[in-house]
């Protein structure tokens, strides 16, 4: 039997989180609310309420912050995201 292990690829550590947010499309026109649930100082790990497409780029609200971001990966409700610099 062989074992899958998965590399981290982080450059920085992360961070368990649970703020609320949305996802902003549109010119801020449509949201989809999210839970933030892992931070480091490159990127997000969100969670949708429900699989929905998500496009390359986009801003994200949590907390106090607005981001610029851009879509790493999507499995179902899972989202990882890097923020724009």
């Amino acid at each position: 039997m062989q074992l899958s292990v998965q590399v981290d690829q982080r450059k920085s550590p992360r961070r368990r989180a649970l703020l609320g947010g949305e996802i902003v499309l549109n010119n801020g026109r449509s949201t989809i609310d999210c839970l933030v649930r892992d931070m480091s100082d490159g990127g997000l790990r969100i969670k949708l309420h429900a699989p929905h497409p998500i496009p390359k780029e986009f801003e994200i609200k949590f907390g106090t912050r607005r981001e610029q971001v851009e879509l790493v990966w999507q499995r179902g409700v899972d989202v990882g995201v890097k923020f724009k610099t």
